[in-house]
């Protein structure tokens, strides 16, 4: 079978190994690769957010991550998307070829210079490409591996001062991690379509988990975009870092009547 690889060497079109997560400090959700390159394309954006220009505009979400495509402009080269190794950030402010002085003072262009030079290389910015420019655009350079983009990322983190958030230690039977995983794949899988309000299907729905109902189905009135994203954010923590299950136990017997109750409770409670 013939492995996929995006341009910079990694293996694509691998649903797998993505997940989507929030970036540090906003309410954005991106779908980046698991484990040390996705890890630092987020630390990137959360630097671009915090030094360079604002991620939650009004309007669409315009953060792009994860997608099965070729590059732009050809039809045989796979993008960096592909392998979860590629974002952009505020894309809808660029047009395609765009240079960087569209959208970003000659003070926050060289801050962006500034944060992908201290990655030594592992990273790179679309703005300063050589061609067609894409100032949206940060990647992992060609043929990095998962060691170099931790040791970028730990830079970072050194430079700027934004260590780890530390996580309280908690103690997993293999029963709880398996009902972790149950929930887990109960609030974060795809819906067969969106409604509205008044029931009425949505076009381009398809792509809202449980939670992303009530932040994305249009006319409801919701005020839980921050509640939603917290939840998102907690959740896939817990997904990343319950140890997978060493000996096989049977399903443990869930209620999910009182497991939906405990979650709007949750939910309505968080929201006041």
């Amino acid at each position: 079978m013939t492995v996929v690889r995006s341009q910079n060497g990694w293996k694509a079109n691998d649903r797998s190994v993505i997940s989507t997560r929030t970036v540090r400090g906003t309410h954005v959700r991106l779908a980046v690769r698991n484990g040390p390159a996705g890890d630092l394309l987020l630390e990137i954006a959360a630097l671009f957010d915090l030094m360079v220009q604002d991620l939650d505009q009004p309007g669409p979400a315009d953060e792009w991550g994860y997608a099965e495509r070729p590059i732009r402009g050809t039809t045989d080269t796979v993008s960096n998307h592909a392998s979860g190794t590629a974002i952009d950030l505020n894309a809808t402010r660029w047009p395609l070829g765009s240079q960087p002085g569209v959208n970003l003072s000659g003070r926050q262009i060289a801050t962006v210079r500034d944060i992908v030079a201290i990655t030594g290389g592992v990273v790179r910015w679309g703005g300063d490409y050589q061609g067609r420019k894409d100032p949206m655009h940060f990647e992992i350079a060609d043929n990095r591996t998962e060691a170099e983009c931790a040791r970028a990322l730990a830079a970072l983190r050194a430079h700027f001062g934004r260590p780890d958030a530390e996580e309280d230690d908690v103690t997993f039977t293999d029963q709880d991690r398996q009902m972790l995983a149950i929930v887990y794949d109960e609030l974060t899988k795809r819906l067969p379509n969106r409604r509205g309000p008044g029931g009425q299907t949505i076009d381009g729905g398809g792509g809202d988990t449980v939670l992303g109902y009530a932040d994305n189905a249009d006319g409801f009135g919701y005020r839980l975009e921050a509640e939603v994203a917290y939840l998102h954010q907690k959740i896939d923590w817990l997904h990343d870092n319950v140890p997978a299950l060493t000996t096989p136990v049977a399903p443990p017997t869930l209620d999910y009547d009182q497991l939906a109750a405990a979650l709007l409770r949750g939910i309505a409670g968080r929201a006041g």
